[in-house]
């Protein structure tokens, strides 16, 4: 029997493997940058997902290809590219694979397992991840298939509309029931930061009792009459400031006000 012709040692079999583990392809590492909405789609499209710092083409791009190769975790290399949070950075293909495998394990009885502790983590790490650009896309064009024509009745000045009712002394979220009035998710896309500012700093102008209903923060001077009123109970500071022992409690807590 022909034995085969042997390629050197197994260490510098082991070598030359982890040298090509680490080749980088030409056009590779992309720059970092939030990729737009069709990027996304396109980038998770097909049978394979490229890693965007060799090149290399994988079925599933895994947290031991990023850590041991590119010195990176899986949520880094979201946030470098502006990619979901939440999806696996796997192709289509594994994608319809696992999702197909998981629904005819349910169809035989099985259960995900109940992890409340394990979704709490998962919640709070969300809290702390920043809203990647892709998904203002994505907002835009659900509100536009839903409403194409959102002011029609207000006009443009959207912003303006809701100051002049705001002052009225009805607060945003009544405001926003309003049958002349876009939707929330609307509001939430095209209002700038700047317009939101805005918003709060009319009802920063309004009685304390009207700031607590609102629920867009309290004007600093509410908590330096706290300060002031402060040898006092919470239930009296909140009777003198016309607004509820728990509304006190609460900011008085979260301002770390002895």
């Amino acid at each position: 029997m022909m034995r085969r012709k042997s390629r050197g040692t197994r260490p510098q079999r082991n070598a030359e493997k982890r040298a090509a583990r680490r080749v980088i392809l030409p056009g590779f590492p992309v720059e970092p940058r939030s990729f737009t909405l069709a990027e996304v789609r396109d980038y998770f499209s097909g049978d394979w997902i490229t890693c965007l710092l060799c090149g290399k083409s994988y079925r599933k791009l895994s947290a031991a290809h990023l850590h041991r190769i590119h010195s990176m975790t899986e949520d880094e290399y979201r946030a470098r590219y502006g990619l979901p949070w939440r999806r696996g950075l796997i192709s289509t293909h594994c994608f319809e694979n696992y999702s197909a495998a998981t629904r005819k394990r349910m169809d035989e009885g099985w259960s995900p397992p109940n992890d409340p502790d394990g979704r709490a983590l998962g919640h709070a790490a969300a809290r702390g991840q920043r809203f990647q650009p892709f998904r203002r896309e994505l907002a835009i064009k659900n509100v536009a298939s839903a409403n194409p024509n959102p002011i029609a009745y207000v006009g443009e000045n959207v912003l303006a509309t809701m100051i002049e009712r705001i002052k009225s002394g009805r607060t945003p979220k009544e405001i926003r029931d309003d049958d002349d009035m876009p939707s929330q998710t609307w509001l939430t896309v095209n209002l700038t930061e700047s317009d939101k500012a805005s918003i709060r700093d009319v009802i920063w102008s309004m009685p304390f009792d009207f700031q607590a209903r609102a629920q867009f923060g309290m004007a600093p001077n509410f908590f330096e009459a706290i300060k002031e009123l402060r040898p006092m109970s919470d239930k009296k500071i909140a009777q003198r400031l016309g607004v509820t022992t728990m509304t006190v409690n609460r900011w008085r807590r979260l301002q770390g006000i002895p």
